[in-house]
């Protein structure tokens, strides 16, 4: 497993990490309406430490041989950074076209909820890049046709 491979699952790990983390919070919080302040620390020193050790594991080489990048690295990061832009105008048209039903014409939005989704967007553009990473190493093919 080369560094962008690395990279790719200790994103989607923390990330996820991340994602169950906030879901508990928040179902502790509106669900259960307990006071979750012990359980947040805990929680971030969890996604500190999950963060840290992602970034050990990425740094590390395998082998003294093993190279950092390379020509067929640098084009999978091109089109998983083609298929994370993709996603991100979907999403936002997708955004764009709910708030417009819900809203009619006149209506109108706090900041808050434009800065939310913009965070939303982002984390799932990068979520959308990580696993086209994997995916592209998964089940793609060098230059003669084969896969490898």
């Amino acid at each position: 497993m080369n560094r962008t491979q690395k990279e790719a699952m200790c994103s989607l790990i923390f990330f996820t990490v991340t994602l169950v983390f906030v879901v508990l919070i928040l179902a502790a919080r509106l669900i259960f309406k307990k006071d979750v302040v012990y359980i947040t620390y805990f929680m971030l020193a969890t996604i500190a430490i999950t963060n840290v050790l992602g970034l050990l594991y990425v740094l590390r080489k395998q082998s003294p041989r093993e190279v950092i990048t390379d020509e067929r690295d640098k084009l999978i990061k091109l089109k998983a950074l083609f298929a994370s832009f993709v996603s991100v105008m979907i999403s936002l048209a997708m955004m764009l076209v709910i708030l417009s039903i819900i809203l009619g014409i006149g209506g109108s939005i706090g900041v808050w909820l434009l800065t939310l989704i913009l965070f939303v967007i982002s984390i799932a553009a990068s979520m959308v890049y990580s696993a086209a990473v994997l995916i592209l190493y998964l089940f793609g093919k060098d230059n003669a046709g084969e896969r490898t």
